[in-house]
């Protein structure tokens, strides 16, 4: 419709718009479900204070 209307600001028309439509599409799929974690120095927990 948008192309054959012009009102498309995608130029040039994709060949097969399905496909570029969800290649955007972001996607769910995670390696893992487990929350990266990071051990931290000990100086750097510390509350810092601007004097």
């Amino acid at each position: 419709y948008a192309y054959k209307n012009k009102l498309a600001t995608l130029h040039p028309e994709p060949n097969d718009k399905e496909a570029f439509v969800r290649s955007l599409i972001y996607s769910t799929d995670y390696e893992e479900f487990a929350v990266d974690s990071y051990s931290w120095p000990e100086n750097a927990m510390t509350v810092q204070t601007c004097k």
